[in-house]
């Protein structure tokens, strides 16, 4: 293992609880990516997932720990293969009403 701990933070942010989601197909790309998220994440050792939820609900986090640099490489990497299969993803999230923030840090193990 490194010497550092490597993050991404991943925050959706919605701009009502009451805006449906029923128009468009993000719900089942949303649900394809968490499973290889969370099976990615289960085979690599020393990784984990936690998660912030404002009080309002409006806005959650997903926080990924990676004991490697190479390791949330290769995610990511599988992460933007997978986004690539759905050109009109990020535009469907945002009629919707959703926003995303990527934030990648890392930190003295």
């Amino acid at each position: 293992m490194s010497g550092k701990n490597y993050y991404i933070k991943y925050t959706y942010i919605r701009d009502s609880l009451t805006t449906p989601f029923t128009d468009s197909d993000f719900i089942e790309v949303g649900d394809n990516l968490w499973k290889m998220i969370t099976e990615f994440m289960a085979a690599t050792e020393g990784s984990s997932i936690s998660m912030e939820v404002s009080v309002d609900g409006l806005s959650w986090s997903h926080v990924f720990l990676f004991p490697t640099e190479e390791s949330r490489a290769e995610l990511l990497s599988k992460y933007n293969e997978e986004i690539a299969k759905h050109p009109n993803i990020i535009e469907q999230h945002a009629e919707a009403g959703v926003q995303f923030e990527w934030e990648m840090f890392e930190i003295d193990a």
